[in-house]
């Protein structure tokens, strides 16, 4: 492929429908190729893991319409709207507003966090990540929440809350957070004490 020396390589999902063990293999091989590459690489993929281990910067699609390119840390750690977290893998998400300087209100949730420190005035949603959900009640912006499930992995254990304070109905009532390990597993229908770290909200339009 490279003796011609392109200008452009296209790779549309180049991985889809391989086992997980050559498609591992392919992308070694993948990598170390386009180290040589001197031109343009175009990689389509559905996959995030892929993105993440093959590309250096990433322009998402939502829709039809480009998000815009950004590198893959910058877009991880801190995307910029809804649409850029959901494509991520984020799931934690509700409508939110500022309603002090340093406080929002996130209203599906029913919850409002101090975040201690001043907070842009403009922003629609806030989300986040799984793995920034503790099960803590004695923490400043700690709040009660429904045990609905709990979900055993390989990487994990998985839990569904739904904040006591929630709204009925919407889309983003569930909170779901994602654990190395418990002590005792907690049962289905208890009410839990959860804490979210202000610091890692991400803050969403």
């Amino acid at each position: 492929m490279l003796i011609a020396k392109p200008e452009l390589i296209l790779l549309d999902e180049p991985f889809s429908g391989l086992d997980s063990y050559l498609k591992w293999q392919l992308e070694q091989e993948l990598f170390e190729m386009l180290k040589m590459y001197e031109g343009e690489a175009v990689f389509v993929s559905h996959s995030m893991e892929e993105v993440k281990s093959i590309c250096s910067k990433v322009c998402l699609l939502s829709e039809g319409r480009s998000l815009g390119i950004s590198k893959i840390s910058d877009l991880l750690e801190r995307p910029a709207t809804l649409a850029a977290a959901r494509l991520t893998g984020k799931r934690n998400f509700s409508r939110a507003k500022r309603v002090s300087e340093t406080e929002l209100k996130a209203l599906d949730w029913g919850l409002t966090f101090d975040c201690g420190k001043p907070l842009p005035e403009v922003f629609s949603y806030i989300g986040v990540d799984a793995a920034s959900v503790r099960l803590e009640s004695n923490a400043k912006n700690s709040f009660f929440a429904e045990l609905l499930g709990i979900y055993e992995g390989a990487d994990g254990i998985s839990l569904t809350l739904k904040p006591c304070g929630c709204v009925e109905t919407g889309e983003f009532l569930i909170i779901r957070a994602k654990l190395k390990s418990v002590e005792a597993l907690p049962k289905v229908g208890e009410t839990l004490g959860v804490f979210i770290e202000p610091s890692s909200l991400m803050l969403l339009n």
